[in-house]
């Protein structure tokens, strides 16, 4: 799988709408995702996992990754897999 692009609104601590584009920061052949303690690094992977399964693994109930100022949340994450043809599917 190679993460294309995520967009968080709602979860954790991304109150606002944030886009994460995977493909510019993959251009360099290799990224990491760095910050300080409450930045939002681990909201990134839940996002993705959330958008992925419906759940947030890590979350004592399954409502406990929404951020308390929005009371909903939204994520999209777009991929793509399978070699050399790879199709991009969207998990929301």
């Amino acid at each position: 799988m190679r993460p294309i692009s995520l967009d968080i609104e709602g979860v954790n601590s991304f109150e606002a709408k944030q886009s994460v584009d995977f493909e510019k920061l993959l251009s360099g052949g290799i990224f990491g995702i760095f910050g300080n303690t409450g930045s939002g690094k681990s909201t990134i992977l839940d996002s993705i996992t959330l958008a992925l399964y419906g759940c947030v693994e890590r979350a004592d109930k399954n409502e406990d990754f929404i951020n308390n100022r929005t009371g909903r949340a939204a994520v999209s994450f777009r991929f793509s897999s399978g070699g050399a043809k790879p199709c991009v599917y969207e998990a929301a």
